[in-house]
């Protein structure tokens, strides 16, 4: 979806609960304000588009009908932060910070997100010295969040990786989970532009068991083993991509292409297939433009794949995976 299409959903998801309301309000005569829960989630359906403005005037109208909601506070908090309205952002954090819930992880986690905040916004003597002070606490897996996300403010994916790796095996937590698929990706590209190709395929191996069906990793793999000159390696990274995942049919087609100086071509021209089901348009286009195939353009597999409309052929155990 489009980021104008969500935000005009954001929009009309926002006003269908506002008329509701105020429907429920005029004709039954009801005085229990709507659950902050709704106003927050549409907040966060407009912030998502980009729509600031009306995720905070959601948020702010929820917190007018529930003055002493920490999770309104806590959204207006990150709606602002995500808006790059860094110094409002910290001051609303303070603000949740002195409500009477905000105690043990809860209140570790918010000194978390406004010490990132006061990172972002370039006061680093008061993020160095929130960040010391939660060493103080002895819980190292806000001490290492947020050292990865000044590491990640620099560049710096392999130490980012590292800490974000520390914190997420003492707790794991999606947040966690995608801050460091996402340091691993980096890193492993800054090891590819660097030539360092064993330290990339870890990286991208690593990030593709924290999402399995997320295709970026396996690709990266793919790519790594490839540029290695291990075709049949990339296959067997290759082979738990989904088969879905655009840009899957170019790596098959350069596996294929790369196998055909085996003696026997009956792996290649079962990899050119996968590529075909992977993408039919793409390997094809691939196919006419590869002079290395011209000797089998008459090969009656070939053929087939060809002329076939669509190729029925069901995938079978990936060719050359180990």
């Amino acid at each position: 979806m489009s980021a104008t299409k969500a935000k005009r959903r954001g929009i009309l998801y926002t006003s269908a609960i506002v008329l509701a309301g105020s429907l429920l309000f005029l004709g039954f005569g009801i005085t229990v304000p709507p659950d902050i829960g709704t106003r927050i989630g549409g907040a966060s359906i407009l912030a998502g588009a980009g729509a600031y403005d009306e995720a905070l005037a959601e948020i702010e109208l929820g917190l007018r009908e529930h003055p002493d909601s920490m999770e309104g506070m806590v959204c207006r908090a990150a709606v602002l932060a995500h808006a790059g309205r860094y110094d409002e952002a910290v001051a609303a954090y303070a603000t949740a910070l002195e409500h009477e819930d905000a105690s043990g992880d809860m209140r570790r986690s918010l000194r978390q997100d406004r010490a990132s905040i006061l990172l972002h916004a370039g006061r680093d003597a008061e993020f160095k010295a929130e960040r010391d002070a939660l060493a103080g606490d002895g819980i190292d897996r806000f001490v290492h969040t947020l050292d990865a996300i000044a590491a990640v403010k620099r560049k710096e994916w392999g130490t980012a990786a590292k800490h974000f790796r520390v914190a997420y095996d003492e707790k794991p937590s999606p947040a966690l989970t995608g801050y460091l698929w996402d340091a691993l990706l980096n890193q492993g590209r800054d090891a590819v532009a660097a030539g360092r190709l064993e330290e990339a395929e870890v990286c991208f191996l690593d990030a593709s068991k924290l999402f399995p069906n997320e295709a970026k990793a396996f690709l990266k793999g793919g790519e790594v083993r490839l540029a290695e000159g291990d075709p049949k390696g990339a296959l067997t990274i290759l082979a738990a991509c989904p088969e879905d995942a655009p840009g899957l049919a170019p790596l098959l087609f350069r596996c294929a292409t790369d196998l055909l100086g085996e003696e026997d071509k009956s792996i290649a021209i079962e990899v050119l297939s996968r590529a075909v089901r992977a993408d039919r348009e793409s390997a094809l286009a691939l196919l006419d433009g590869e002079p290395a195939w011209a000797d089998l353009r008459g090969d009656e597999r070939v053929m087939r794949l060809l002329t076939a409309e669509n190729d029925s052929a069901e995938p079978g155990e990936t060719p050359g995976a180990e």
